[in-house]
């Protein structure tokens, strides 16, 4: 049966937008969390395809913070509300800090990494969704019955592989990523090790991995289609790439999650490139 309503945690993000718009042309309806609800709209009417009567009629945005889960039951909720409503189908989170590039010493050396306004937001996010849930069941008095429960499609980053897995990073990329990216990837980690620990509130899980993104995640009529040199794999067989186009990330997540249900990936930590 197909997905009838889909919520969005960073809906602003280029993935994660890129997913929505395709979403709302396929005629689903769905709910996103905003900060701010008007940078949003802005942002999905430069997507090609969306007017301002599918945003009337197919989306109900939320004004709140992804790291509250107040904000997160009413997002997650059809009716906006504990009482009468059901969950959502499907849950896509994209949330990530805004970065900045800074110069740390290390070792009598001037060593740049990125830092993140929120060092800690995509596992509070996680941490405030598992919370939500659990209140939700808890209120309901729900038994671990699939059916009650949301599908989670949820953005990381190559670069955490264990020492098990085999690394999904080309070898030219790995100091890079080892330094330079060490604090966003860290907070990544944490996330992923959240919804890891709390996988049976989610009818599946898919934990997406892409390599370094590009683009603003605007997809256009005009736009040559990437999505089908998009390269994927798994943890345990990744797919090496150095880039990989946001749109095309939301574009994946849409055609294999949204569309299908994502039983295929469920479990499953997916590399693009």
């Amino acid at each position: 049966m197909s997905p009838k309503t889909i919520a969005f945690l960073g809906a602003t993000g280029g993935c994660t937008n890129a997913c929505l718009a395709h979403t709302l042309k396929a005629g689903y309806h769905a709910i996103a969390l905003a900060r701010t609800p008007s940078k949003l709209t802005s942002l999905l009417l430069q997507q090609d395809g969306i007017t301002e009567e599918i945003l009337a009629s197919q989306l109900r945005i939320v004004r709140g913070d992804a790291m509250d889960v107040a904000s997160i039951k009413k997002t997650i909720l059809l009716s906006g509300s504990n009482e009468g409503g059901s969950l959502v189908d499907i849950i896509v989170s994209g949330i990530g800090g805004t970065p900045s590039l800074n110069m740390d010493m290390r070792k009598c050396l001037f060593v740049p990494t990125v830092k993140l306004d929120n060092p800690h937001i995509t596992e509070k996010t996680a941490s405030a969704l598992v919370s939500a849930l659990q209140e939700i069941y808890s209120e309901r008095k729900l038994n671990n019955h699939d059916q009650d429960k949301p599908v989670l499609a949820c953005i990381s980053t190559t670069g955490l592989t264990d020492d098990n897995e085999p690394p999904d990073v080309p070898f030219l990329m790995r100091a890079m990523y080892h330094t330079l990216l060490a604090e966003p990837h860290k907070d990544k980690r944490k996330m992923e090790a959240v919804i890891d620990a709390n996988r049976d509130l989610f009818a599946g899980t898919v934990i997406v991995r892409p390599t370094l993104l590009t683009g603003d995640g605007k997809s256009t009529a005009g736009k040559k289609k990437g999505r089908q040199k998009l390269r994927v794999g798994t943890a345990r067989k990744p797919a090496l790439g150095y880039t990989v186009d946001r749109a095309d990330v939301g574009e994946w997540i849409f055609e294999e999650v949204i569309k299908t249900g994502g039983k295929r990936w469920f479990g499953e930590k997916v590399t693009l490139a």
